[in-house]
């Protein structure tokens, strides 16, 4: 008799394209129009049954966070309060400690474009394109002016020396995980969309802009 560990990894890379085929359909959806919390509660409940089909972490429980964020999303979509969702204020007023609008933005800005520079465009078109982005996002000034393509290279050139170290080990920390997602094929149209992925995933976190931050 064969040994199920053995019926699951034969199964795995099929299972692996079906959930990434599934992905997919969910981010053109998403670009569509499709209503985000249907999409996001789609893409993490898929994500939770292609691994619960391991028995190992089904039965060790260990999709359970997964759970518990499709519950929060449930009762937020039935107009129910969700303890996961629930706003944690700085009794001082304005955000959390660590989330500077500063760091951030000059985090992903940063670690934007040296993505695009890995991927081959050159300097000025690849911060051209993070400003832009930045822009339609909200983000079009600093605490020093308009956020401009030489402010994101000026920014490159002192993250780590007169920027603040957090945004240097954000940035690295972006950088890291992409290249790494993306096993060193950096297609540049592929490039630009993970770029333009990050810059909306800053907004949607709810990163004020600096001009209004700082």
């Amino acid at each position: 008799m064969e040994d199920p560990k053995t019926t699951i990894n034969r199964a795995l890379p099929e299972r692996y394209e079906e959930l990434i085929s599934n992905l997919k359909y969910l981010d053109r959806q998403l670009k569509l129009g499709a209503e985000d919390q249907v999409v996001i509660f789609k893409a993490i409940w898929l994500v939770k049954k292609f691994l619960d089909a391991n028995p190992a972490v089904r039965d060790a429980g260990l999709t359970a966070p997964f759970g518990r964020i499709l519950a929060s999303l449930n009762d937020v979509r039935a107009g129910k309060a969700a303890p996961l969702f629930k706003i944690h204020r700085n009794p001082r007023g304005g955000r959390p400690s660590g989330l500077s609008g500063t760091i951030a933005v000059q985090a992903v800005a940063v670690a934007c474009l040296r993505l695009l520079l890995d991927a081959g465009i050159d300097m000025h078109e690849a911060a051209s394109f993070v400003e832009r982005q930045l822009s339609i996002a909200g983000y079009k000034r600093s605490g020093k002016g308009p956020i401009s393509v030489q402010t994101i290279i000026n920014w490159r050139d002192e993250m780590g020396g007169r920027i603040a170290e957090d945004a240097a080990k954000i940035c690295n920390s972006i950088v890291t995980d992409i290249r790494a997602q993306r096993r060193n094929e950096l297609a540049v149209e592929d490039m630009r969309e993970t770029v333009k992925s990050i810059i909306r995933a800053l907004r949607d976190e709810g990163i004020p802009s600096i001009e209004k931050s700082d």
